[in-house]
């Protein structure tokens, strides 16, 4: 089983090609980009996980946030960590890894839902990080965010 994108991509010369298996259901399967490139399709999707962001109500409240205006952009988002962190109670971003790294879901969730499909190639080929800007605009909001608390 393999998540898809660069994980999936790094694999590809090791696996077996599908499209003589796919066959009608290839219409049918979200996500089929990310387990294909210009040679083939190597893998099938089975899933597509959502990234789901949750709310205390209680603390974001406690906050003087407003639950009616979620943040709609990164500054939005960082005012809303600014409050949280002058309460000084609760971090602003639980991502619940045992571990107690969340990056590369955060580097995932933004690859996902803001890069395109040229950024992800480029990515997924090994073009290395300082040549794409996209990356470093990730990875530069993770050090701001860890620096902001």
């Amino acid at each position: 089983m393999l998540n898809g994108g660069a994980q999936a991509r790094a694999r590809f010369e090791n696996a077996v090609k599908l499209d003589d298996k796919i066959g009608a259901m290839k219409a049918d399967l979200a996500g089929l980009p990310e387990f294909s490139d210009a040679c083939g399709i190597y893998a099938s999707p089975l899933t597509i996980q959502g990234f789901v962001v949750y709310c205390n109500k209680a603390i974001y409240t406690a906050a003087g946030l407003d639950l009616n205006t979620p943040p709609k952009s990164w500054d939005d988002l960082s005012k809303i960590c600014a409050a949280f962190v002058a309460q000084g109670t609760v971090p602003c971003i639980a991502l619940g890894h045992k571990e107690g790294f969340g990056m590369e879901f955060l580097f995932s969730a933004i690859a996902a839902s803001l890069w395109t499909p040229e950024d992800k190639a480029d990515f997924a080929a090994g073009t290395p990080v300082s040549r794409i800007p996209q990356v470093l605009a990730v990875l530069q909001s993770w050090v701001d965010a860890n620096a902001a608390g």
